[in-house]
């Protein structure tokens, strides 16, 4: 069943002590090929501490040579392009503080919401697009209106690597552990759309679009997950009416683990990734599958386990401190 053209995007990108990615991100944006009259992008500062909001602000607009107009809006300040930069508008959201990715997230989508925004993209910070990565989006979002969270060909961002997913991820129902659908495959070698979304429990949301329906329908993300797992309840809540899907040609690069501070290459997470990582496996276990909660903390002291034999006693700390219910947050604060 087709739902229409849609020709109005809007991005979200949440930065964190992430500016030099953010440039990067913003600027694929714009020399990826445009649809419809004009791109919106919304970029709301996480409360970084490596730069403040000023700093931020004025880093875009020297970059774009754009002057910014300063309004407020639900208690958060915003500098809106003034327009000069043609098919794109460039909206900054100064959040205040720092309560996760989703919480960012929904700053930016409760703004564009109140737009005439017909299709929306979450993007991670460390994240470029390829130049038709928007219209490829686009018409898979309008190929069907039983889609609802889309997801794109994620390729790691270091040669020789291949994709990081296809779409997304499938979910292990008693580990609750999601595994990476078509990592490693080379742009050749991709599968077809219907054998990847046959396994496809959640799209990964280091670039992940839908169409205004599917918020109105789902809601905005729950902000309890500071850090991963917000797509996995995302799709879960929506997924009695929606499916998700992977739009094949939209085609986004990404420094896997960059913005958490961890080093992929090496199969290292950070403390801060692992702690958030268990933390809010912990979060789905206890909305979704109570009963299997003490099979998650056993995993967890698997998981701790391993990271001390490696010698990453701070990594197996985080890890504890993650998934056992009633830990100390320390971490929690700090994404």
């Amino acid at each position: 069943m087709l739902t229409g053209n849609l020709e109005k995007p809007g991005i979200v990108i949440v930065n964190y002590n992430s500016l030099a990615y953010v440039i990067e991100a913003v600027e694929s944006i714009f020399s990826a090929e445009k649809i419809g009259e004009r791109t919106r992008i919304v970029l709301v500062d996480n409360a970084s501490t490596e730069h403040g909001f000023d700093e931020f602000e004025a880093t875009i607009r020297q970059r774009f040579e754009a002057e910014f107009a300063v309004a407020r809006q639900a208690g958060h300040r915003l500098s809106i392009l003034d327009g000069c930069l043609g098919t794109a508008e460039i909206i900054i959201i100064q959040a205040g503080r720092n309560d996760g990715f989703a919480a960012g997230c929904n700053i930016g989508l409760r703004f564009l919401y109140e737009t005439d925004t017909d299709f929306f993209l979450l993007l991670n910070p460390d994240t470029k697009l390829h130049h038709n990565t928007l219209k490829a989006f686009a018409a898979k979002l309008s190929s069907d209106s039983e889609y609802g969270l889309v997801g794109a060909t994620l390729m790691n961002m270091r040669a020789g690597l291949g994709t990081q997913a296809c779409g997304g991820a499938s979910l292990n129902p008693l580990s609750l552990l999601g595994c990476n659908l078509g990592a490693g495959l080379s742009l050749e070698e991709l599968p077809s759309e219907q054998e990847i979304e046959q396994q496809l429990s959640y799209p990964v949301g280091a670039a992940m679009a839908f169409r205004r329906d599917w918020l109105e329908y789902a809601g905005f993300m729950d902000e309890r997950y500071f850090l991963y797992y917000e797509e996995a309840d995302w799709s879960r809540i929506g997924r009695d009416k929606y499916k998700p899907g992977w739009a094949r040609n939209a085609i986004v690069y990404h420094h896997h683990g960059a913005a958490a501070g961890s080093n992929l290459a090496r199969q290292e997470r950070s403390p801060l990734a692992d702690y958030h990582m268990i933390r809010s496996r912990m979060q789905y276990a206890l909305k979704w599958n109570k009963w299997i909660a003490p099979l998650i903390i056993s995993l967890t002291c698997v998981q701790a386990i391993r990271r001390i034999l490696r010698g990453q006693k701070e990594q197996a700390r985080a890890v504890l401190l993650g998934g056992i219910p009633g830990a100390d947050r320390a971490y929690q604060k700090h994404a």
